[in-house]
């Protein structure tokens, strides 16, 4: 899984270009099908970043920190979360499958012939 960590202050008339360009660089084609979160950390913004950044689909957390090196980490905290979702529903994914192929089915849920 890859994060896109965006700490963000006051940030509203330039967040959409930098989320969008970010969620750009999330689909390309050489991640070949990679996870990829992007994570906007609103440190004390009072100007609508928050929900500009949630209309366009990315992960927000709103902090009053004024430190870029607490937002930094925050930013991080918030990437290793996603990596542990996303490890776990991986291995329940692959744990059913296991277990429908140990029952003579394919992975798919069409019975082997």
């Amino acid at each position: 899984m890859l994060a896109i960590i965006i700490p963000a202050h006051h940030e509203a008339d330039h967040i959409a270009a930098c989320v969008s360009a970010a969620r750009r660089a999330t689909d390309h084609h050489q991640l070949l099908g990679e996870a990829a979160h992007v994570i906007v950390i609103a440190d004390c913004c009072g100007d609508g970043t928050e929900a500009t950044v949630q209309a366009l689909g990315a992960d927000v957390t709103a902090i009053d920190a004024r430190n870029v090196g607490v937002v930094r980490a925050h930013g991080a905290e918030r990437a290793l979360a996603c990596l542990h979702r996303c490890r776990y529903h991986r291995c329940r994914r692959l744990a059913r499958a296991s277990a429908r192929l140990l029952r003579g089915c394919s992975v798919r849920g069409d019975r082997r012939a």
